[in-house]
């Protein structure tokens, strides 16, 4: 695919010695661990959609202790405006985490590093956005296809399926302020239901916005997109976040982004 540079990449939020800087409209936070295979195609698309969106944003690759090429291959992006930051190996949700806490916008993209996006998944997104300022998220459609390397016995949902979690569509930053962050050894359903029963304000589209890899090194083939499985899996979600509230009885509105991921450095060099 040929690339052409924009300077509407670039990233202008939060660096990591926690300076504020002008924030942006949109933030794309990819948490990648040993990435290289897929992350090409990933960034490519994000580089794509992001270039026809009217509106500043940056690209984030959270680099969650990699141990294969997926630095190198992030940095050869760096001149379509993708930012790199390394951490050791915390799992994905601190990697979310650490992407909330580097960037500064008004909303919040989520991408795995081994799915794609359509290049007009921005339109129907956002314009939903701006026809009800006070919704919090807007979700979407996603569809699944298996890459050649997925299992024979992989399953996967080729309609398109209305799925509420962030990956399958676009949060405001404030949402992430209100119902915190991802906690680890919990998926984005598990933010969503969480989000969901604290009363998240959102609407759907019926549009596809993103396009699901079902893979061999992934669980996605154990796990098709068969429905919106957010219906059954917001049920037990919820319940496992009241527990935990009982457990603890401290709720998490309100934290600071910074504080749900310890791990991020004071030392701006970091970012690169």
């Amino acid at each position: 695919m040929a690339l052409t540079p924009h300077a509407g990449c670039a990233l202008r939020g939060r660096h990591a010695g926690g300076a504020d800087v002008r924030p942006v409209d949109v933030a794309v936070i990819i948490p990648a661990w040993n990435s290289a295979r897929y992350l090409d195609a990933t960034l490519e698309s994000a580089i794509t959609a992001i270039g026809r969106l009217d509106a500043s944003a940056q690209i984030l690759v959270v680099d969650d202790g990699s141990t294969d090429a997926t630095a190198a291959i992030t940095r050869r992006y760096a001149r379509y405006g993708v930012e790199l930051f390394r951490q050791p190996n915390l799992g994905t949700e601190m990697a979310r985490n650490a992407g909330l806490a580097l960037t500064n916008s008004r909303f919040v993209a989520h991408l795995d590093h081994d799915d794609v996006w359509p290049p007009d998944r921005w339109s129907p997104l956002l314009a939903a956005l701006e026809r009800a300022p006070d919704i919090e998220a807007v979700f979407g459609r996603a569809v699944e296809f298996a890459d050649p390397d997925a299992p024979r016995a992989a399953r996967w949902n080729p309609d398109a399926a209305l799925v509420r979690i962030p990956t399958v569509g676009v949060v405001r930053r404030s949402a992430h302020v209100r119902y915190g962050g991802f906690r680890p050894g919990h998926d984005q359903m598990a933010w969503s239901a969480r989000a969901l029963a604290r009363g998240l304000r959102y609407e759907t589209v019926e549009d596809v916005v993103l396009r699901r890899r079902i893979h061999a090194a992934n669980q996605s083939h154990r796990r098709p997109f068969l429905a919106d499985r957010s219906r059954v899996a917001v049920v037990k979600n919820a319940l496992e976040e009241r527990r935990h509230a009982a457990r603890t009885a401290v709720a998490d509105v309100g934290r600071p982004l910074a504080s749900v991921h310890p791990g991020v450095p004071h030392d701006p060099a970091a970012l690169r």
